[in-house]
């Protein structure tokens, strides 16, 4: 036969613990492939949005501590106007740590990666054997997942806080009657709520709703732990949308039915067409995989698809600017998580498998597809890799990166004196996707200079109230200067 017996072994009824194993660890070596093809090919043209993190994180921890730098990096993500990741912990503080210790300027694009791979691991364990596989499956056929695995920004950690609340609310431990495990679990939620002021801002509707609509679904779970759920709901929605402060994205219901349809045949429109998006290929298996399965926990899952979908909507009802690949990525993770539920409800109807799996692995065929157009292209466009920006929405102008990074070899070069005149409040520099010279400079990969004139680089780095009022700042650059 044409299908190899390892493969033919998986589909079958029974199945093959062995020919799983080889499967995963095949398809973790396309994603790592995937992964350093995308990573080598890109170069040094990164996002602006990827810099400014780890360079307030070392000017932090310049001027103090480590603690106070902490403490700083707290107060900014909890109250901040615009989800940049130099307000949170994990791509400021802890990305200026890790600088100060490795010096490399893709220390922000590390951490995403290491996230990527954590939120995989963790997934992972709420699975059985069998569908690991077709998760992992799913995960290669979405190129806009694995892009954001080498940005340096809050968009992957969105799917990591998701992850997080799906383990909690399916930990068999806290379903025993003991008052000290409810208190460890209203711990774990306290601080998993924490946690969701350091990720992606869009993901907060996602902690808010998943244990409301196991409070809903789940009736086997204890009424205790189902109560502190709801309550955790309730605080959640409370603390993140009514009391606080960084909602950047905030969605618009349509209430109207006519409104309703028009946003959501926009979305649908463009998840078919839109070549910024992933391709529709998880969408079409969720709706297939929630019509055939999954067996056990049918209605949450539903519940879970009904909120990737009413998110989506919102989305798509304040236009088709809006829809955009880095506040669809925990749809997109989701669904792989949903389709991999479903896939073991399939075990007895190989007809439905053999279809999903054709589907997925067509969707991993024209991933790797993408993958290699991208490394062998000599025009990569104005994205920094595939599937990861829109029309204003982490564009990158490939001609100012390379002069930049030609300035920071020739400084490096030269110990001569520099002077750098920069509008920092430039519509083009302040708003949308910024170059991020000062940055680039401060963290350039092959010189890497550090802070020269360490009271005027602070006086640069320091947040502008006003985005309309120019500013023009002179700078000197000198060699071998160090913190």
């Amino acid at each position: 036969m044409l299908v190899p017996p390892t493969v033919r072994r998986f589909f079958s009824r029974s199945g093959d613990e062995r020919s799983q194993a080889y499967l995963l660890a095949l398809l973790f070596l396309v994603l790592a492939a995937h992964l350093a093809a995308r990573a080598w090919s890109r170069s040094y043209f990164v996002n602006g949005w990827d810099l400014l993190g780890p360079t307030r994180g070392l000017v932090e921890l310049s001027q103090g501590s480590a603690l106070s730098g902490f403490l700083s990096f707290w107060r900014t993500s909890i109250d901040y106007v615009y989800g940049v990741p130099s307000n949170g912990l994990i791509y400021g503080w802890l990305a200026g740590l890790l600088y100060q210790l490795s010096g490399t300027a893709f220390i922000s694009h590390y951490i995403s990666l290491g996230v990527l791979l954590l939120t995989i691991v963790l997934s992972l364990g709420l699975l059985p054997s069998q569908s690991k596989v077709v998760f992992l499956g799913c995960i290669l056929s979405s190129s806009s997942i694995i892009s954001f695995g080498l940005i340096g920004n809050t968009p992957i950690t969105g799917p990591l806080g998701v992850v997080l609340a799906l383990r909690l609310l399916f930990a068999q431990r806290f379903n025993v009657s003991h008052w000290g495990m409810w208190l460890f679990e209203v711990l774990l939620w306290t601080l998993l709520y924490c946690f969701g002021y350091q990720i992606y801002e869009g993901s907060k509707i996602y902690l808010t709703a998943l244990p409301f609509i196991g409070v809903l679904t789940l009736n086997q779970i204890p009424k205790i732990r189902r109560a502190t759920w709801g309550l955790v709901s309730i605080c959640f929605f409370y603390g993140y949308f009514l009391a606080g402060h960084n909602e950047v994205h905030g969605y618009s219901f349509p209430w109207g039915f006519d409104e309703i349809l028009s946003a959501a045949q926009l979305y649908v429109f463009h998840a078919f067409t839109d070549e910024n998006l992933d391709p529709p290929y998880l969408l079409v298996c969720t709706a297939v995989a929630l019509c055939l399965g999954p067996r056990h926990h049918r209605l949450f899952w539903l519940g879970v698809a009904a909120v990737c979908m009413t998110s989506a909507v919102c989305m798509a009802f304040q236009g088709a600017p809006a829809i955009r690949p880095r506040r669809l990525l925990v749809n997109q993770y989701l669904f792989c998580i949903i389709i991999s539920v479903a896939w073991e409800s399939l075990r007895t109807r190989v007809f439905p498998r053999l279809v999903g799996a054709g589907l997925i692995a067509h969707g991993i065929v024209a991933n790797l597809f993408v993958t290699l157009t991208f490394s062998l292209s000599t025009s990569m466009g104005p994205f920094s890799l595939p599937n990861s920006g829109a029309a204003t929405d982490y564009r990158i102008d490939r001609v100012a990166v390379h002069e930049a990074h030609a300035l920071g070899a020739m400084i490096a070069r030269d110990s001569a004196t520099y002077i750098i005149l920069y509008g920092y409040s430039l519509m083009a520099e302040n708003e949308g996707d910024p170059l991020a010279l000062p940055e680039r400079l401060l963290l350039n990969p092959i010189s890497l200079i550090k802070k020269v004139t360490k009271e005027k680089l602070f006086e640069w780095l320091k947040p502008h109230n006003s985005s309309y009022r120019t500013f023009i700042r002179f700078w000197k650059y000198e060699r071998n200067s160090r913190f």
